[in-house]
C-alpha cells in the first residue's frame, strides 16, 4: 500500500499520525458461499460506519468481481 516503484513506502499508513487512508486490490480464491459471505460483511461493514453522522468525509470504493478461472 502506498509504495513506489522500488518498494519505499513514503509513510506507514498504521501509524497514528498517517493520514486516515487506504488503497489497494487484492486477489482472494474464495467459493460461491464465501464470496456472499465477505460481499455480506463488507456492506454490513459500510452501513455500519455510515450509521454514523458527524466528523470528516471520505470518498469509499468498495468492489468486488469473479474473475475468469485461469
Amino acid at each position: 500500500m502506498f509504495a513506489d516503484e522500488q518498494g519505499n513506502r513514503p509513510f506507514n499508513v498504521r501509524a497514528p499520525e498517517a493520514p486516515a487512508a487506504v488503497n489497494l486490490w487484492h486477489r482472494l480464491c474464495l467459493d460461491f458461499a464465501d464470496a456472499k459471505a465477505f460481499q455480506a460483511e463488507l456492506l454490513e461493514l459500510l452501513l455500519r460506519y455510515d450509521r454514523k453522522k458527524g466528523g470528516q468525509p471520505y470518498l469509499v470504493h468498495l468492489g468486488s468481481v469473479p474473475l475468469k478461472p485461469r
